[in-house]
C-alpha cells in the first residue's frame, strides 16, 4: 500500500518514531549503520554532444528534419502563383 493513502500514525509506529521528538541518537546510528547516508549517488555526467545526439534521434525530431530536407526539394512542384492585385 502507497505511504500517502495510510494514516500518519501507523506509519510513525511502523517506522518506531515520534511525530515530536523524532529519532534518538541511538536509533539515528543505528539506522546510518543499516541504511547509509540519505544521498544520492552522482553517476557519471553525460556530455553535451551526447545530449544533442540523444535528443536528435527522437522519432519527433526526425520527422522533422525529414520534413525540412524534403521541403526545399519539392518547393518548386507545389509553388502557388500569386495573383496581381488589379487597381
Amino acid at each position: 500500500m502507497p505511504w500517502v493513502t495510510e494514516d500518519a500514525s501507523d506509519i510513525l509506529h511502523r517506522l518506531d518514531t515520534c511525530r515530536v521528538r523524532g529519532l534518538n541518537l541511538d536509533e539515528v546510528e543505528k539506522r546510518l549503520a543499516i541504511y547509509g547516508p540519505n544521498e544520492f549517488e552522482e553517476g557519471k555526467r553525460e556530455t553535451l554532444f551526447r545530449r544533442v545526439l540523444h535528443h536528435l534521434a527522437e522519432i519527433p525530431t526526425l520527422v522533422l528534419l525529414a520534413a525540412a530536407g524534403v521541403a526545399p526539394v519539392t518547393w518548386p512542384f507545389f509553388r502557388i502563383p500569386l495573383r496581381r492585385r488589379s487597381s
